[in-house]
């Protein structure tokens, strides 16, 4: 502990100790520590520890049984941080079942979403998604937008163990803006990890690597040194999946020397073993084996199954490489066990141990609430004997006021129904409005995009069919043509999925739009060859549009990269996204041979664009002139 923090911790060691001494109901400095405690739990969990446990001993000397269950709560948090899920488990049982008794939902909502966060790190979806889900209704119930940000960021680490990732996005994205809102730049740093992770895992590796480095430099901020060291391993894994070994190798050893400077012993193991893989593809066998053999220790210290089961396998790869029989098949045996005591014997032990903390936390609090009913039942009987004459002198009244009440209550519900009746078919009507325009939309879009696309396709295969029938060999253009219908084809599978991926979303954010549209043009490169497309955001590229004014904006900015491809005769194309005037407003902009736009034929791809534009409730405009490049603005109507 650095002299800075051992200062700290004395303040707040004499804080408590006078408190208590006092015999004072002021528990300010107890939740003064706990509130610290949090703030170094990721630098320095072992302090962490003792000031929990200080400030548990102190709210249990005061009988403070509200302070008691939150300490309780930000037990389990040190535990989870130390990697002893089960500890942890057990100490946000307890939180959970004194907050029940307490009736103190804020509290009960966050120690079922920690019990989620456990069951979660230990693939148990199925009961994490129903504890995610008590918890988000209990924070939004009780309007607790950090709470609700947490649970959202939560819900999207379910979905992404799922590969449900456009979901798992939607939901980092939510959580990431929730985190914004209340300026919280810790969990803004956890959901761009996880939004990191979200891509990497759907291989949308540059993504992944934009958000991973947004987190490291968020992290360096908050002086997080185990959340740089997740950020380095995270980067790590996106370097391996590139291609990059070399790069791979740098970023988890930086990793691990954070891990060895702070003793992270909780992911020690995880980016040991990772590393060891990593030597073995790089044929450095001697240093594989020795930093396997390191992270064997740590995760047989953890008992961590999955971890050890994953170097035990790498190690009898390695051993049986090396024809040391003997050593390879004791650790493939050893891989086979505890692969076997991850899936069955830990997880019917953890729910055996899980268990019985739990019935010992319900039993503390039916005794507790046993005691609350006697107390309560006496005073009722006080106040039943002192008010029985009141009572029987306003009954006439009361019942006449009950009548007027029911009476009220019965018309009150009446129009309430009336009220709910029309919202329905309002919102009936407007919803297949909705659809139809969306149908439209879709048919226009497959009608403008891919018919036309097969048309060619079709006749192109015709006249190509008649060709080689009535050649001895392709000749040089016939084969011309066919990569030029593989490339139409490809093409039109392209624009088919996406019309698809529009069906599907009632929202897209600005960044999808740019992101998707820069994807286009880099699957179409060598279309683009010599032409430089730059694409600039400037706002919040998380905001949300309607789909039908997304899809819009897809469109049109393909087809005006299709235009200035074919006709500009450009170099250098800039498309532009900017926030203004409480609207989004897109422009391209290019550096070719330019046109009189007062000479526009009508039903040319100029006027196409207008009429997508207006169709979408939107405006287009064309400033173009000869020798002077063309500029295309898109903005809401």
């Amino acid at each position: 502990m650095t002299p800075l923090k051992k200062s700290i911790f004395l303040l707040f060691s004499i804080a408590l100790f006078s408190s208590v001494r006092a015999q004072t109901l002021d528990s300010t400095a107890i939740w003064d520590t706990l509130n610290y405690s949090l703030r170094i739990v990721y630098s320095t969990p072992d302090d962490a520890m003792e000031l929990v446990e200080l400030a548990q001993s102190s709210a249990q000397t005061l009988r403070n049984e509200s302070l008691i269950a939150r300490s309780y709560n930000f037990l389990g948090i040190v535990y989870d941080v130390k990697g002893m899920r089960l500890e942890a488990l057990g100490a946000y049982g307890i939180a959970r079942a004194k907050a029940d008794s307490l009736n103190d939902t804020r509290l009960y909502a966050s120690a079922v979403n920690n019990i989620g966060l456990i069951q979660w790190q230990q693939g148990d979806y199925r009961n994490a998604v129903i504890n995610f889900q008590e918890s988000l209704t209990l924070f939004e119930e009780i309007d607790a937008p950090k709470g609700v940000a947490n649970t959202l960021n939560n819900i999207g680490l379910i979905y992404t163990e799922q590969d449900r990732l456009e979901e798992a996005l939607e939901y980092f994205m939510r959580a990431f803006k929730a985190y914004q809102n209340i300026d919280d730049m810790y969990g803004e740093s956890a959901a761009l990890m996880n939004i990191g992770r979200a891509y990497e895992q759907g291989d949308v590796l540059d993504s992944a690597r934009k958000y991973m480095y947004l987190t490291l430099n968020l992290k360096r901020e908050l002086n997080d040194p185990r959340g740089i060291s997740m950020s380095y391993a995270n980067l790590g894994v996106i370097a391996e999946k590139a291609g990059s070994l070399d790069s791979g190798i740098f970023y988890f050893e930086k990793a691990l020397e954070l891990d060895e400077q702070n003793e992270f012993t909780s992911i020690m193991a995880q980016h040991m073993s990772a590393l060891g893989n990593m030597y073995l593809k790089q044929g450095r066998e001697e240093e594989a084996e020795a930093i396997l053999l390191d992270g064997l220790y740590y995760a047989e210290e953890l008992g961590d199954l999955k971890t050890l089961w994953g170097i035990h396998y790498r190690l009898s790869e390695l051993y049986a490489g090396q024809e040391q029989w003997q050593k390879a098949y004791y650790h493939s045996g050893q891989y086979t066990a505890e692969y076997q005591n991850w899936r069955d014997e830990e997880k019917e032990q953890e729910i055996i141990n899980l268990q019985e903390r739990f019935d010992v936390a319900m039993k503390d609090a039916e005794l507790a609430e046993e005691r609350r009913d006697s107390a309560i039942a006496a005073a009722k009987l006080r106040e039943q004997n002192a008010t029985i004459v009141i009572i029987s002198g306003v009954a006439v009244l009361i019942l006449i006021l009950a009548l007027f009440l029911v009476r009220r209550l019965r018309a009150r519900q009446r129009r309430l129904a009336e009220e709910h009746a029309l919202k329905e078919q309002l919102s009936a009507t407007s919803h297949e409005a909705e659809m139809d325009e969306q149908r439209k939309g879709i048919s226009r879009d497959l009608h403008d995009s891919i018919g036309s696309q097969l048309t060619f396709l079709s006749s192109t295969l015709k006249n190509l069919t008649w060709a080689l029938r009535n050649q001895s060999r392709p000749t040089e253009q016939t084969l011309d043509r066919l990569e030029e219908v593989s490339g139409y084809a490809q093409k039109t599978v392209s624009d088919l999925r996406d019309t698809v991926w529009a069906m599907n979303r009632d929202e897209m954010t600005v960044g999808e739009i740019m992101l998707r549209t820069e994807n286009s043009v880099n699957q179409y490169r060598e279309a683009f060859e010599g032409i430089r497309v730059d694409f600039e955001t400037k706002g919040d590229e998380f905001e949300l549009l309607p789909a039908k004014k997304a899809m819009a904006v897809y469109r049109i900015l393909q087809e005006s990269l299709s235009n200035i491809r074919k006709h500009s005769a450009a170099n250098q194309v800039v498309i532009v996204a900017e926030r203004a005037d409480d609207s989004w407003k897109w422009t391209v902009s290019d550096n070719g041979r330019g046109f009189d736009a007062s000479k526009v034929a009508k039903g040319s791809g100029l006027e196409n664009l207008k009429e997508r534009a207006a169709n979408a409730d939107m405006i287009c405009t064309i400033e173009s002139s000869i020798g002077k490049g063309t500029q295309i603005h898109l903005t809401s109507a």
